[in-house]
């Protein structure tokens, strides 16, 4: 998880890598080529030649710029430089750049030779530059490699501090493993039969919670309490990735399941704050510290898209308009998905509070606590309510001004049509030449009876307000 902010200049090498996209590249790699041919089948002069040479090196350069922006956005950096495809592109820019070399004479940088290789290196960028599948391919290939399972114990103490146990450790445990927390990290599915069984449930619930279809609930079985929960977390892309969680637990342990990597038992131990909650055995604390732990991540969450919705509404005219609408549509459906997970768990902190729901370790006097944490889930809830409305009231908005835009084009378009009407109308009933007609009429009358035409039409226009 990445909470931290992003170091200096993050943005701005965000924004340049924005610019410099696949498609902007593989543009430039068509030009690129398209130069490179221009000198092989035509005979062109020293400037155009100049031209020529001066456009390649801008392309050899923003190639160069959005081979660095890449590398230093990298998560791994060693993988980037030694992707194939990256390797290519610092072939074609050292190969340019190898030609300004002092031992390269001015006649092999005339030389068909160097044509060709420059031929090859456009070619070559626009090879790169079309295999943008393959790019987006494997880079879901690597963020999709699977982590292998963790199981981890935590026992009470002053210090929490987790200790890593086996697998058989969980599925065994007795009477001796009383106060202990169980967490379970990118749980196999092999596995999921085994954990189904010592949750007290059927495979089919484990994978509709522990699923991307599932949702925060809470089921109260005859040895356990199960309560399944999203962690919401920013990925190094800085975007909101939400983690499936499973909680059962009862009056002597708890254990927790998740399908992807979750370090709990430190995100739970590293928590400033302790749980006050008098009496509480120590799987009671542990769940409420879960509970707290879940709205903590929430509220980052929701001040994230609160700071983005003012982003957008400072600079919502300035944005372009592509930008504007495919930054803010993906914000919309986010907000939509983080307002029902705060529904759904306003309401197990609302039946918890109010006693709807009794499940192992809660105590009557452990509900003041519970409906603060219910409170904060309600506040939560209506903060992305509110920034939700917000952002559809500016994307109303911004379609408003497109629209009011496009009708006033639309408004020019119909004046300079009704306005050629009026020549062409006369043209039409007078014909391409006057002398000769039989009526006593000369060229400077006809224009001017026509211009007349065409100022009273554009008084109809102005009158109609449809040249403001």
């Amino acid at each position: 998880m990445t909470n931290a902010p992003p170091p200096p200049g993050h943005g701005l090498l965000r924004a340049a890598a924005r610019v410099l996209n696949d498609g902007v590249m593989g543009f430039l790699a068509m030009l690129a080529l398209a130069l490179a041919l221009v000198p092989a089948l035509f005979a062109t002069s020293p400037a155009v030649d100049a031209a020529v040479d001066a456009v390649e090196w801008g392309i050899v350069a923003l190639f160069a710029l959005e081979y660095a922006v890449g590398l230093l956005l990298a998560d791994d950096r060693r993988a980037y430089v030694l992707n194939p495809w990256r390797i290519l592109d610092l072939v074609c820019i050292a190969g340019a750049v190898a030609s300004l070399l002092p031992r390269v004479s001015d006649t092999l940088r005339s030389s068909p030779v160097l044509r060709l290789l420059r031929i090859l290196r456009a070619a070559l960028f626009g090879t790169r530059a079309g295999a943008v599948a393959v790019h987006r391919v494997s880079r879901s290939d690597a963020t999709g490699e699977r982590v292998p399972m963790r199981v981890s114990v935590l026992r009470p103490g002053e210090r929490l501090a987790p200790e890593p146990v086996e697998w058989t450790a969980l599925l065994r445990r007795d009477g001796s493993a009383r106060d202990h927390w169980y967490h379970v990290s990118s749980l196999d599915r092999d596995r999921f039969d085994e954990a189904a069984s010592a949750a007290g449930m059927t495979r089919q619930a484990l994978e509709a919670a522990l699923g991307e279809a599932g949702y925060p609930r809470i089921e109260v079985g005859d040895r356990f309490t199960s309560i399944t929960l999203w962690l919401p977390e920013f990925d190094p892309e800085q975007q909101i990735r939400r983690t499936p969680v499973l909680l059962a637990m009862n009056d002597q342990s708890i254990f927790t399941l998740s399908a992807r990597p979750s370090d709990l038992h430190g995100w739970v131990a590293a928590m400033p704050a302790g749980i006050a909650v008098p009496d509480a055995a120590f799987p009671t604390r542990m769940t409420y510290s879960i509970l707290k732990l879940a709205l903590q991540r929430y509220e980052q969450v929701v001040g994230h898209l609160e700071q983005k919705g003012r982003e957008h509404e400072e600079h919502s005219m300035r944005e372009p308009q592509p930008q504007f609408f495919e930054e803010t549509f993906p914000l919309k459906k986010r907000l939509f998905a983080l307002r029902a997970d705060l529904w759904r768990l306003k309401g197990i902190l609302n039946s918890m509070a109010e006693g709807r729901v009794r499940f192992h370790g809660l105590d009557p006097c452990h509900r003041e606590f519970l409906r603060i944490l219910a409170d904060e889930a309600d506040y939560l809830y209506e903060t992305v309510a509110n920034i939700r409305e917000s952002l559809i009231s500016l994307i109303e908005l911004r379609l408003n001004v497109v629209s009011f835009d496009m009708n006033r084009v639309m408004r020019l378009l119909a004046v300079v049509s009704v306005l050629g009407l009026v020549p062409a109308i006369a043209g039409g009933l007078f014909g391409m030449n006057l002398a000769g007609n039989p009526w006593p009429l000369t060229l400077p009358q006809v224009a001017f009876g026509v211009s007349m035409g065409m100022l009273g039409l554009l008084y109809v226009f102005y009158v109609k307000g449809w040249l403001k």
